[in-house]
């Protein structure tokens, strides 16, 4: 599940989570009254999967990230934390393996509560085990 892979590399980082005052990394929702800065991330629909072995699946999908922080520059450093922590790993992770992730550049957007909104994608190419229905 490359969601729960990347939750854990990223939480990993003891430095990334000082810089957002614990562990606010999320998969797809941030919980209510939690306090700014967080990153959230998401897998964007229409990921692809092609069999390339008697065993295995490569799998691609597109994830995006978003940080939002009250102040531009502290959300912006912690949006390049992020993307330097994923961008051009090429390894294991807990449970997938043989990935493979590039990423887009940094944007922003205007955020909730007058906050500052970081995003890009990252590009994540990993092998999955084929699953067989039992009959």
């Amino acid at each position: 599940m490359i969601e729960k892979s990347l939750l854990q590399h990223l939480l990993d980082d003891t430095e990334l989570t000082t810089f957002l005052g614990g562990n606010k990394i999320y998969f797809q929702r941030v919980p209510t009254g939690t306090e700014m800065p967080w990153v959230v991330f998401s897998v964007a629909p229409g990921g692809v999967r092609e069999r390339i072995s008697l065993k295995y699946i490569d799998a691609q999908d597109i994830i995006s990230f978003e940080i939002e922080h009250p102040q531009m520059v502290a959300g912006r450093e912690i949006a390049e934390k992020v993307l330097r922590r994923v961008e051009n790993y090429r390894g294991d992770l807990s449970d997938d393996s043989d990935i493979h992730i590039t990423c887009s550049t940094i944007r922003s957007l205007d955020g909730a509560f007058a906050s500052y909104r970081y995003l890009f994608n990252a590009y994540v190419r990993y092998k999955e085990v084929i699953q067989f229905p039992s009959s």
